[in-house]
């Protein structure tokens, strides 16, 4: 009997998804490096849509009672993002899947991530390549910025206070956070972070706390909001990277890059109460609105879709994946690799999005898809074989100047490109990676782009491969770009 009554239930499971039983949520994505935004069933983590904006996004947020970059209540109108390449903020309509508006940042500052007033008002915009904070009118687009008092800083993580008086951003080279005044705007002070390289900042709903998630000293810091000054240092994991709260102000989730786990962390207790396994590195975090699901953007998947990889054939992209654990017991409900590289997820009640041509889910990965990088202009690139040859400027054979580029471990020599006014530039940039983030596996790839010259200079790089670009720069003279490595990823067969 317990057996036909098994049976039977499978069956009625069956069937109802077989149906198309809709999922409560949908979330959103910012895809890195692919530039597009990325719409998907949640739970199921089916693609719903994937709609090109720009060439490297970071965010998303969406508007309406959104608070801090914890849960909230989104009213299903607009969605945010910034685009680290192109130096702009994205403005998203989601009820037609369409951008109805670019605001253009200052040339370098590079934008890193954003967070959203809980008035909806005002966006507040880390700029990690300048050491620069913009803050955007988001009904005029009006766009002032700051820059801080520390020369080289990396604002990397923005968080809005409660109030919407404070944005809060964080500064890897400098160890600190900045506090910054929205109205008037101005950037009132640094204060410690509690530890060395801070990146993700969450608060809390009380407005009472700003968890800041240390990364070298794998610790969560408790800033006390109305002192401005760290109350607790709480020892978490391995290279912590960003946290969420949720709605109650209950538990606060921290994942850890390094130690491929998620902590969980009683706030009234302020003590880890549970540590999830998640098996990749763990990047960004999101979380359903009933706090039941925990959404973790991994960056790796070695090994763990070999099923997929042989099912799909050549040429198909899965190097990360969202895994989804329940909050309660820690179990993984789901587990799928996925397009680009996930830059957070925004979820919202599938009952407010009004776009009725999200059509049916599908798989993020199929048969024959390749790295779906945005389209380059005006440039020839060819790809070959990484080959010694000592990093720098060198005069090229054919007039203009050859600049050879190294990547490895996330970083490149030289990290800075000198060159003259109005010379026709060629890149060499080869991946000589041995080991990815102390993994040591032949998939790590590497990306690139020169801020402000995205078209023209982003690729992928798959280890032991070379990309060469020619182009004609209208350079100022002086440095072109500072380049950046904003993605780590894996491909099971590059190119």
């Amino acid at each position: 009997m317990k057996k036909a009554i098994f049976l039977i239930f499978s069956l009625l499971l069956i069937f109802s998804e077989s149906a198309g039983a809709k999922d409560p949520w949908i979330g959103y994505a910012a895809g890195g490096y692919n530039g597009k935004i990325l719409v998907f069933d949640l739970p199921s983590l089916n693609l719903l849509k994937e709609v090109p904006v720009g060439i490297d996004l970071r965010g998303p947020v969406l508007s309406g009672s959104k608070q801090g970059n914890t849960n909230g209540t989104p009213d299903g109108k607009m969605l945010y993002a910034v685009d680290k390449a192109a130096n702009n903020v994205v403005f998203f309509d989601l009820a037609s899947s369409k951008v109805t508006k670019t605001v253009a940042l200052p040339a370098g500052f590079g934008p890193s991530q954003l967070d959203i007033s809980s008035d909806g008002k005002t966006l507040c915009v880390s700029g990690e390549l300048s050491g620069k904070v913009a803050k955007v009118d988001t009904a005029s687009g009006k766009v002032d910025v700051a820059d801080v008092s520390i020369k080289p800083a990396a604002t990397a993580y923005a968080a809005i206070t409660r109030d919407g008086k404070t944005c809060l951003v964080s500064d890897y080279i400098n160890g600190v956070v900045w506090v910054v005044s929205l109205n008037p705007f101005k950037i009132e002070k640094s204060v410690p972070s509690g530890g060395d390289n801070p990146f993700g900042i969450a608060t809390t709903p009380d407005g009472k706390w700003a968890l800041i998630s240390n990364q070298f000293s794998a610790n969560m810091a408790f800033l006390d909001l109305a002192t401005m000054k760290i109350a607790k240092i709480l020892k978490t994991a391995a290279v912590p990277t960003h946290a969420v709260v949720d709605s109650k102000g209950q538990f606060a989730y921290q994942s850890a890059f390094l130690g491929s786990v998620v902590k969980k962390i009683d706030l009234a207790k302020q003590a880890v109460v549970g540590t999830f396994d998640v098996k990749s590195r763990p990047g960004t975090l999101g979380i359903s609105p009933d706090d039941k699901l925990l959404f973790v953007m991994n960056k790796y998947s070695t090994g763990q879709f070999e099923a997929v990889k042989a099912k799909v054939g050549t040429g198909a992209v899965n190097p990360t994946n969202v895994q989804v654990i329940e909050t309660a017991t820690g179990k993984t409900v789901s587990q799928k690799p996925v397009l680009g590289e996930m830059f957070t997820v925004a979820v919202a009640s599938a009952s407010v999005i009004k776009d009725a041509r999200l059509g049916a889910g599908k798989p993020f990965v199929v048969a024959g898809r390749e790295i779906d990088l945005p389209a380059k202009k005006n440039v020839k690139v060819s790809y070959g074989p990484a080959k010694p040859h000592k990093p720098g400027v060198f005069d090229g054979a054919s007039g203009g100047q050859d600049v050879y580029l190294n990547a490895f471990s996330h970083q490149f020599a030289p990290n800075e490109i000198y060159v003259g006014k109005g010379e026709t530039v060629t890149f060499i940039i080869q991946n000589i990676d041995e080991k990815g983030m102390m993994i040591d596996n032949p998939d790590v790839v590497h990306g690139f782009t020169i801020n402000g010259y995205s078209d023209q200079t982003q690729v992928l790089l798959p280890r032991g491969v070379a990309a060469t670009l020619s182009y004609h720069f209208f350079f100022f003279g002086g440095v072109c770009g500072r380049v950046y490595d904003g993605r780590s990823s894996f491909s099971p067969s590059g190119f």
